[in-house]
């Protein structure tokens, strides 16, 4: 988990455009929000996650696990596995 998190964590970084670093991330303790995320960088980090990782975020479900990159982390974890058991 610890290196999917890793992996998150640069996915958000990067859909920053670097405005965020990992280390402000850490200081937020993965908040998107209070490490300086805007909606429009949100809405890039979906887009990168979807790349990265090939999951799809349904907007139209609930989005909230997106306010923090352990729960994105884990959100993606399961749908990870639900790939490999379907």
């Amino acid at each position: 988990m610890h290196d999917l998190l890793s992996r998150v964590e640069a996915v958000v970084s990067m859909a920053s455009g670097g405005a965020v670093s990992v280390e402000k991330l850490h200081a937020a303790k993965g908040d998107l929000i209070s490490a300086g995320m805007d909606s429009m960088k949100i809405l890039t980090v979906i887009m990168r996650l979807e790349a990265e990782f090939g999951v799809v975020i349904d907007m139209n479900e609930d989005a909230s696990f997106l306010q923090n990159t352990a729960t994105i982390a884990e959100f993606v974890q399961v749908q990870l596995a639900l790939e490999v058991v379907a």
